[in-house]
């Protein structure tokens, strides 16, 4: 498994205190050339995500440019995204050219 990450400064401070709350999400994404979304919850300070199937994902962050201008997530790889610094939360857009997908999502706050 390959993983690509995000800015890592390892930096823990009183503005940006250890994430210590984890959840996990399974996002469907059951059609192919689809977007789908995903709103992290406020205050979410890092997110993984890989494909539990076997298509690519197309990840982005404005509404309408995952078919467009993305990132690439290939199976078998994990994107992971640290030290994020928004008090309110983020959202993800997805999509993948193979339908019945599903997307594997940790965060933690």
């Amino acid at each position: 498994m390959s993983i690509v990450s995000g800015s890592n400064t390892g930096l823990t401070t009183a503005a940006n205190p250890l994430a210590t709350t984890p959840s996990i999400a399974n996002l469907p994404v059951p059609l192919a050339n689809t977007e789908v979304f995903y709103v992290f919850p406020a205050g979410t300070k890092r997110f993984a995500l890989q494909n539990r199937s076997d298509g690519i994902i197309k990840l982005a962050y404005i509404i309408g440019d995952s078919g467009s201008v993305y990132y690439t997530v290939w199976p078998g790889d994990e994107f992971i995204e640290n030290d994020i610094h928004y008090a309110a939360s983020v959202t993800i857009y997805l999509q993948s050219p193979k339908a019945s997908q599903i997307v594997e999502i940790r965060s933690w706050v």
